[in-house]
C-alpha cells in the first residue's frame, strides 16, 4: 500500500512581524501543475489541491519530532497527481 507521511524536526519560528516572508510553523503539501509553476493546481471545484501537514507546538522553542498527516492511496492528494514519464530508459 502506497502512503505518505512528512515528518521533521523543527519547532515554532515565534512572533513575525513580516509574515509575507513565509517563515511558518506548518508545512503544507501542494500539487503544482509542473515543475514551473508558482500557482497551485486546482481541483475541478476551483478548491487548491493543498494540504496542511502538520503544525509545531505553538510557543515551544526547542526542537521536537512532529508527524504529519498520513495520506493512504485513497486520500484526494493521491487521486489528484497524474503520473508522468520524464525519460525512457533505453
Amino acid at each position: 500500500m502506497t502512503r505518505l507521511q512528512l515528518s521533521t524536526r523543527s519547532h515554532d519560528q515565534g512572533w513575525v512581524t513580516s509574515p509575507d516572508d513565509g517563515a511558518w510553523s506548518w508545512f503544507e503539501l501542494s500539487i503544482m501543475p509542473n515543475a514551473n509553476s508558482t500557482e497551485i493546481k486546482k481541483d475541478k471545484d476551483g478548491l487548491e489541491l493543498s494540504w496542511r501537514s502538520h503544525v509545531n507546538r505553538l510557543a515551544k522553542d526547542t526542537y521536537a519530532r512532529y508527524f504529519g498527516y498520513e495520506f493512504d492511496q485513497n486520500s484526494k492528494l493521491f487521486q489528484s497527481l497524474q503520473v508522468r514519464e520524464s525519460f525512457r530508459l533505453s
